[in-house]
Formats: C-alpha cells, structure tokens, sequence
C-alpha cells in the first residue's frame, strides 16, 4: 500500500487529465448525418409503397390512378386530373351490365357519376395494350348483330340516315356505345371510329373522382398511367382505311392504301390519297378515307 504523502506518478496524473480521445476529425459525424438521410428516406419510401397497397387494395387495378391527358371529357374532367379508377365490378350500381351502368340505365336508376348519368369508364381502344386508355362515358349496351340506330341519339351519328350508313351497325360483338362529355364530341366513339363497341374484358375500370391538376406531374414526367381521348371538332367526318390521316375541323379524309410514302396536301378541294399515304386537308373540303387510322384536330392517344 502506498503511504499517504507518497509522490504520484506524474505520467499517470497527466493521462487522467486529458479525458476522452478527441474524434472530431475521424469522420462519424458524416457518417450519421449519411445513417440519417438513409433512415428518412426508407421511412418514406414505405409509407408511399403503403398508400400505394392500400390504394389498390381498395380499387383493385394497378395503377389505381390516371393522369387525363385530354380535354375529352370537359367540363366534368380536366386535362391535367387525377383520376381513381376502381375495377368495375367491386361495387357496381343498381341496374349494371357486366360492372357498368350506362347512360340509358342511369337516366332511370339516378344512378350519376361526374355530374352526369351513367358511369365513365377507362377502357383500351379495340382492346390493344399498347395504346392509351381512353376515359369516356358508357351510353348504353348494344348486342352482338344488332341494328341500334334507333337505340342511338341522332346528335351523335353524324350523317349516318340508317344502321347501313353507320359504322359497328350491326354490331360486331356485345359491347357498350361510348361517348366523352365534351361538347365537340359530336359522334360516338364507334361511329367515330376510336373502338369498336367495347367488351367487357376491355374495361380497366371506373372512374370514381378525381383530384383537380395533379395529373400534371405525371404527364411532365411521361404520361405513364395516362388516359385520355382528342375531342372530335364539329363537322370534321373521318373514315379511315390502311392509311393515317390528318383533318382539321371542317373537313374529312378519305384515304385508300397504296403506296407509302406518299403526301397529299389540298386546301379548298377534296383531297383522295391511296392507302400508305399520309393526307392533310384544309378547312372546308370533303373528303373521305378508309382502312386507316384518322387523328383529327390535334391527336392524342385516341380521337
């Protein structure tokens, strides 16, 4: 034991006095600022993929929301809109068909969706996945052979006098009629020529409501999960075959295929271009087109 008064070791006082190591400058305070931003970024990461579960969970189609990309559907749906879509057959209105419940049924059930009766539904055109959805309102369901001029309002038939004169009549297969809110939708689309009568196995599902200008940032960022269709100006009568054509409002194109690679440009004639051809029309010709494919005063996925 060392006796009171007995000399310390000096080396020993001056270890004890200097304290805990200086590690300011090893680095850990980077390292945790790193540890942070990680944990922050994993923790919303999660909580995104888990609204994203619950949203589908709830709707039952992936994405459950749609970027409108036109102003087909205007008033009652903006370009720019966010869309939910639920897979039409989870809650279905009284009177449905297959999930739907059209125009014609909901003027007698008070069924309404968008203002409007009947339900809008997200469909792809002709049933091709490649193409954009198009976001129109169910009208009423056609039978595969029937001849439903007669079941069709005359405002949106174009010119057609008879089922002879009207395309998809008879009808191809059973399927709904459907026509965008717009005012210058003024044809359906089966008489238009965006789809045929559409079948059930086409529909993505229904729009349920939508969130005003939050579609913007997805159509910035590519469109992906977009659905829409180009308003059909008045008076502009397209009939397509094999070829694509351009018209502007006013006017319509007939394009027959030939050969490709070949343009027509008229203004104040009617302009006929052979199938493979591109063909551009002024205002106030008459033309006419078939087996092509027509986008008519400014284009989008659809017409």
């Amino acid at each position: 034991m060392r006796e009171r008064g007995e000399n310390r070791d000096p080396d020993h006082d001056h270890d004890h006095d200097r304290g805990p190591p200086d590690r300011s400058g090893d680095g850990s305070g980077v390292s945790d600022g790193v540890v942070a931003f990680l944990q922050d970024f994993v923790t919303s990461a999660l909580a995104v993929l888990a609204v994203g579960v619950l949203l589908f969970a709830v709707s039952g189609v992936w994405p459950p929301l749609v970027a409108i990309e036109s102003h087909s559907m205007t008033p009652n749906i903006q370009k720019g809109d966010l869309v939910f879509v639920m897979e039409e057959q989870r809650f279905p209105g009284e009177g449905h068909h297959s999930g739907v419940v059209t125009a014609e049924t909901g003027a007698v059930t008070s069924h309404t969706k968008f203002h409007r009766a009947g339900d809008v539904i997200i469909y792809r055109p002709d049933g091709s996945r490649g193409a954009t959805p198009i976001i129109h309102r169910a009208m009423f369901w056609v039978n595969e052979s029937e001849n439903w001029y007669d079941k069709a309002e005359g405002t949106y038939v174009g010119d057609a006098e008879n089922c002879e004169q009207l395309r998809n009549c008879p009808a191809p297969h059973g399927g709904f009629v459907t026509l965008g809110d717009s005012r210058f939708n003024d044809r359906y689309d089966q008489v238009a020529g965006l789809s045929e009568p559409v079948r059930p196995a086409w529909i993505i599902g229904t729009a349920e409501f939508r969130i005003p200008a939050l579609g913007w940032v997805r159509l910035g960022s590519g469109g992906i999960g977009a659905a829409g269709a180009t308003p059909v100006e008045p008076a502009a009568d397209v009939t397509v075959v094999g070829s694509t054509a351009d018209a502007t409002a006013g006017t319509g194109a007939i394009v027959d295929p030939t050969a490709p690679g070949a343009s027509a440009t008229e203004t104040g004639d009617a302009a006929t271009t052979t199938p493979g051809h591109n063909a551009t029309v002024g205002e106030g010709n008459n033309s006419t087109v078939s087996d092509s494919n027509a986008t008519v005063a400014g284009s989008a996925a659809a017409t």
